[in-house]
């Protein structure tokens, strides 16, 4: 079976606002940081089909701020630890 997935990733987007792991601030969400949390969602989705994706969308991007050497995001509502 193919699965196809689309993901839309925008320009800038201001209307999201995530928080520090560490901190609890509103830390920076760059593009490329923002698809990696995308490519997350839909591979732990659509090829592994794990129930609890939306934490390991937290964990891929977690992966590329470490790497960028940003600030963890933290879980929340959207994403809950699982």
């Amino acid at each position: 079976m193919k699965v196809t997935t689309e993901i839309y990733i925008q320009s800038e987007i201001s209307t999201v606002t995530v928080t520090s792991a560490t901190t609890g601030k509103d830390i920076n969400q760059p593009n490329e940081v923002i698809m990696f949390h995308e490519l997350g969602h839909a591979y732990y989705r659509d090829v592994l089909r794990v129930a609890y994706q939306s934490c390991k969308a937290i964990d891929c991007e977690n992966e590329v701020r470490s790497n960028m050497k940003l600030e963890s995001r933290a879980y929340d509502d959207r994403h809950p630890y699982q």
